[in-house]
C-alpha cells in the first residue's frame, strides 16, 4: 500500500470533535497522532505497514457512536 496518511471529511464544523473520539485511539490502536481542521481530520499512523488495520478500527469506533 502507498498509502501514508488516512484524511477523514466530516461535515463543516465537526472535526474537532470527531477528532476528540479518534484521540481515545492510541499507538496500540494503530493511531500516532491526529490533526483536525473545520471538515477535515488527518490521522498518521503508528505502521504505514497497518494502515488497513487502522482505518478499520477507525471505521468500527465511528460506527459505534
Amino acid at each position: 500500500s502507498k498509502r501514508r496518511i488516512i484524511v477523514i471529511r466530516s461535515r463543516r464544523c465537526c472535526a474537532s470533535v470527531s477528532d476528540s473520539l479518534l484521540d481515545s485511539l492510541g499507538k496500540a490502536d494503530g493511531v500516532l497522532g491526529t490533526i483536525a481542521g473545520d471538515d477535515t481530520i488527518f490521522i498518521a499512523p503508528a505502521k504505514i505497514s497497518e494502515i488497513d488495520v487502522t482505518l478499520e478500527r477507525v471505521r468500527i469506533l465511528f460506527d459505534t457512536v
